[in-house]
């Protein structure tokens, strides 16, 4: 009980505790025996609340039983000071206990001074891992609070090696280890020594495999650092075999059976099969392939333990992706499912330890790959997400490898590329990072290159999704750029304008500048599209650009209005092919924007042309506006200038289901409902006239059918079912011929019957109805 003093050991044998305490660290780490010692100066502490188990939940749950005794009793001895005791913090349980000792007893202990430790020598100084495997830093919970913590001790330990080098003396024998006692000679007279043999220092060599892997990045012909490695890997199993265990537990089963039979016979398990594997992955079964690539992301953090331990597993590995990188066609069927497993495993190696994974993919794979990528532009999105995987947990080792890039290729533009398309995978704004990327962004504007100028401007953009502020104040640069008749520059600097107009700003007036520079009908239908998607969520803060944006949606092909209509939102895609082009959101557009706006907008156009009709693309629009149930009142105005348009277009055979469509939703809108079907009744009775006199079109009857039937029974609301029953009603008494020689006989006959049932307390069943909502 090395430390403790004698008053306490004697107040604590007096305590009759039910375990005496041999190692402070050890035995008042779990809070139990804590808990007893006030439980003799507290009764109200009842010793049943705890349990004596080295469990961190148990130790937890003492620990915070004890903080909530603490608070009520006003005890000021709280998590600061006993969080470190339930870590083991060095000397931190015996601190405890002297300070519950003076609290309890309200004595003062005297404690001598105690004496200054000698500064140890260097080769006995703590390391950058030992530190960074002090108690007090692992027991971080919080993983950005601890990687700031980390940098802080790297740094410190770095500076503190650079000032041990400019003291002179730092070799020299220190003081405390000299005789206190010499001769009384005088130096003169003291005879000289001959055959002194000195011997070296023998040093233990580090365990570590990053010691090893730093060895070999420094020097790689030292023989020591090169026998140590080789310790290493006989403790750790290969990666590449590994791997191949991965891929025979694919062949194995049953419908793979026949792979191993044909195309792995003459090849052992292990580092051959691997080898084997990605030689001929382009030429077999590529469901077995895509099967085993899918294996390799589930195995992946066991793949990255050996390749985190051992540098010269990471080193073989390393070459087996070089020579599978530069023969792989971005257009193969098997590409998507090995650019997944890389990144997978990146991801799990940064997991078990980013520092490790940063600098073993700085090493062995960031300059080959980025050669490589130089040759094939095509291959950018695979060092991108290496680069990624290999800095996800941290900006600072992100940054770093960023520069490294830079490094290794010295192009400007190529940086350029890599830094957009890093952005994707960023949520948060880093300062640091984030201010390197604009830098070169800047740069970027004022390159003769219309690809990079592209790349530089989806740069700023999408740190403006991060950080709006730091963009706006660099706008009035990227104003050189609307003389550009580069497409993908234009439809960029939409991107940029349809991410910072929402936000106001003094640079307002430029972004409308942007935006009617390039947004009208007469521009390539690449930039309507991307700005069609881009520019929607300004349509509720800017809902005077509703009128452009109507012409535009209008004015681009069927198809991609379909799929900018479209409300699911899928992964990004390319707008064209090609090496250089950047991915867009292309669809979803109706779940961000101003539905009301763009339906008073489509309104106005159609007014303004004097439509006799609606086409399918009014139709579609409109159906899209309804995407949510309308609840501005002012949705009735639309509805009373268009509903004329819709019950005529019931007859109209390629618009009749959507029109079915957006009537249904106009008319089962809680908020809408009482006024449209007021307004709706006399203009549907007028329409069933003409549908049945003028139209023989089989299809077309069918649903309108199916369209009042629906209403009635399809939404269990008393209101619609009253309002349908006017209708037939109505128009029975006003049209009695047409009415006769029409299904709606038997549609009023189960309307009636129903009605009739409810007076008797019937429930009869709804017919087999056709739905019109999807």
């Amino acid at each position: 009980m090395s430390g403790i003093p004698r008053e306490v050991l004697k107040w604590m044998q007096g305590l009759d505790l039910s375990y005496s305490i041999k190692n402070p660290k050890r035995d008042l780490a779990n809070g139990f025996l804590i808990g007893e010692i006030f439980s003799r100066y507290y009764p109200e502490i009842k010793m049943h609340s705890f349990d004596n188990s080295s469990e961190l939940q148990r130790k937890l749950s003492n620990w915070e039983h004890l903080e909530r005794m603490f608070t009520k009793l006003n005890i000021p001895l709280g998590k600061k000071y006993w969080e470190p005791v339930m870590h083991n913090a060095p000397d931190a349980a015996v601190e405890y206990i002297k300070m519950l000792y003076s609290y309890l007893t309200k004595r003062q202990l005297n404690i001598a001074p105690p004496h200054e430790n000698p500064k140890p020598p260097p080769y006995a100084r703590p390391t950058a891992v030992n530190l960074l495997r002090d108690t007090e830093f692992q027991r971080i919970q919080d993983k950005k609070t601890q990687e700031g913590q980390a940098y802080k001790i790297l740094n410190k330990h770095s500076e503190n090696i650079r000032l041990e080098r400019t003291e002179p003396g730092r070799l020299a024998v220190p003081s405390y280890t000299m005789r206190t006692q010499g001769s009384n000679k005088k130096i003169e007279q003291v005879e000289e020594q001959k055959d002194i043999e000195v011997r070296q220092v023998a040093v233990r060599a580090m365990d570590k495999n990053m010691r090893a892997a730093k060895a070999l990045s420094l020097n790689k012909t030292e023989p020591k650092a090169e026998s140590k490695i080789e310790a290493n890997h006989s403790m750790v199993k290969p990666a590449l075999e590994i791997m191949s265990e991965t891929f025979l537990e694919i062949m194995h089963q049953m419908a793979y059976k026949t792979v191993r039979a044909m195309d792995f016979r003459d090849v052992e398990h292990g580092e051959e099969m691997t080898k084997k594997f990605y030689e001929i992955m382009g030429t077999i079964n590529q469901d077995f392939v895509m099967a085993c690539f899918e294996n390799l992301v589930k195995r992946s953090a066991v793949l990255a333990d050996s390749l985190v331990k051992s540098a010269q597993e990471c080193e073989a590995y390393a070459e087996l992706l070089f020579s599978t990188i530069e023969k792989i066609h971005i257009d193969a069927e098997h590409y998507s499912g090995f650019v997944k497993s890389i990144k997978a495993i990146g991801d799990s190696m940064t997991n078990l330890d980013s520092s490790v994974s940063r600098q073993l993919f700085s090493h062995f794979m960031l300059t080959p790959i980025v050669r490589i990528t130089l040759k094939s532009p095509e291959k950018v999105p695979i060092l991108v997400a290496l680069v990624q995987s290999a800095s996800h947990s941290s900006f600072s080792n992100r940054l770093h490898l960023v520069k490294e890039v830079f490094e290794a290729s010295g192009d400007n533009n190529f940086l350029i590329k890599i830094i957009s398309e890093l952005l994707e995978y960023d949520t948060t704004f880093n300062k640091e990072l984030h201010e390197y990327y604009i830098y070169y962004a800047l740069l970027g504007l004022l390159s003769p290159s219309p690809r990079v100028q592209a790349s530089a401007v989806c740069t700023l953009g999408s740190i403006a999704n991060l950080n709006p502020s730091v963009i706006i104040k660099e706008l009035p640069k990227v104003e050189i750029l609307l003389s550009s008749n580069w497409w993908e520059t234009r439809a960029q600097l939409l991107r940029l304008a349809g991410i910072l107009l929402p936000h106001k700003s003094a640079q307002q007036g430029l972004l409308e500048k942007i935006i009617k520079a390039n947004f009208k009908p007469t521009a390539s239908k690449n930039i309507i599209r991307i700005g069609l998607v881009y520019l929607a969520p300004c349509l509720a803060s800017n809902p005077e650009l509703c009128d452009l944006y109507i012409k535009c949606l209008i004015h681009i092909e069927p198809d991609i209005r379909e799929t900018v209509l479209s409300t699911d939102v899928v992964s990004k895609g390319s707008v064209v092919k090609g090496l250089f082009t950047q991915k867009y959101l292309l669809s979803g557009a109706p779940v961000v924007w101003n539905a009301y706006g763009v339906a008073s907008s489509l309104s106005k156009f159609i007014m303004d042309k004097g439509l006799g009709n609606l086409d399918y693309c009014h139709v579609e629009i409109l159906w899209a506006c309804l995407y949510k149930p309308p609840t501005n009142p002012q949705w009735v105005e639309v509805f009373d200038e268009l509903k004329n348009y819709l019950f005529v277009g019931l007859e109209d055979p390629e618009i009749c289901k959507g029109v079915i469509g957006v009537l249904k939703h106009f008319m089962t809108a809680p908020a809408l409902m009482t006024e449209i079907l007021k307004r709706s009744l006399p203009t549907m009775i007028k329409e069933l006239s003409l549908l049945l006199a003028n139209t023989n079109d089989k299809n077309v009857l069918s649903q309108t059918y199916e369209f009042i039937k629906s209403i009635y029974w399809g939404y269990h609301s008393a209101e619609l079912q009253d309002f349908i029953y006017k209708v037939m009603k109505n128009f029975a008494e006003k049209y009695p011929v047409l009415f006769e020689r029409s299904e709606l006989v038997e549609i009023m006959n189960e309307i009636i019957r129903n009605r009739r049932g409810d007076i008797f307390e019937e429930k009869p069943e709804s017919p087999n109805l056709r739905s019109y909502d999807d």
